[in-house]
């Protein structure tokens, strides 16, 4: 199965076309799911999870009841710093838990949960899976990125006194500085499970505050680039090469 995760309905608008629903859920009384085929694979599309928490509890739930290929990501996140106008793609490299610091209490970076990596990557095959997708088929400006996932909207994502400082490959042009709220906790519940996760997510504002009207027409126009992607992926993910690149 396919896990796809977002908060709004919107952000999952252009794959309701392509998916055959077969049953319709609230997982814990709380997050709408509907079941369904795209292609020939099982997906599981679960929207209003709004944060890490909840994006944790949604990827074990389906980690421990399912077979699960794929855990990704989509909806919205701020850049920090690039050069991406809204609308923008971010595809994900790296993740940190930025609202983590347990340095004071164990022997760990600011951001790592002890015995748990400093950050969690997207593999490299399954990165350049999607980037070879995109290229010459779609025009939306897009960047490989560095999420910083965090539960309170609009705190500094680049506080060096509770993040790791960022590597020099991390800051190199052509990368995406970006916070969101959801991805860090479907990111380390899949390095638990030992599933690959990926997060696909749409520039909406410099800040969660800063968002006009007018910029969210233009995330509404990404999300077609979004499904388009995301349907290209599903409709390879069965293929052995892929399966063995990730």
């Amino acid at each position: 199965m396919i896990l796809i995760q977002c908060q709004n309905p919107d952000d999952v608008l252009y794959l309701r076309p392509s998916l055959t629903v077969t049953k319709k859920d609230l997982l814990f009384g709380k997050f709408p799911v509907t079941y369904g085929r795209i292609f020939s694979q099982d997906v599981a599309v679960v929207t209003g999870v709004y944060e890490s928490y909840s994006s944790e509890a949604v990827t074990f739930h389906f980690g421990q009841s399912s077979f699960l290929l794929l855990n990704l990501v989509l909806g919205t996140c701020q850049e920090v710093k690039g050069d991406l106008p809204v609308g923008g793609l971010v595809l994900s490299r790296r993740v940190y838990l930025s609202d983590v610091d347990l340095s004071r209490v164990a022997d760990v970076h600011a951001g790592q949960i002890p015995n748990f990596p400093v950050y969690y990557e997207t593999p490299e095959e399954m990165r350049k899976f999607f980037l070879d997708g995109f290229s010459g088929e779609v025009q939306t400006p897009l960047a490989e990125g560095v999420f910083f996932s965090q539960t309170k909207p609009g705190s500094g994502p680049l506080d060096e006194s509770v993040l790791p400082v960022l590597t020099p490959s991390e800051i190199e042009i052509g990368t995406a500085i970006v916070t969101d709220l959801n991805t860090g906790g479907a990111f380390f519940a899949s390095e638990v499970l030992g599933v690959p996760a990926f997060a696909l997510k749409v520039v909406d504002s410099r800040s969660p505050k800063d968002m006009l009207p007018e910029d969210y027409s233009r995330v509404l126009t990404s999300y077609s680039s979004v499904g388009r992607a995301v349907l290209r992926a599903i409709g390879e993910i069965g293929r052995n090469d892929f399966l063995q690149g990730v």
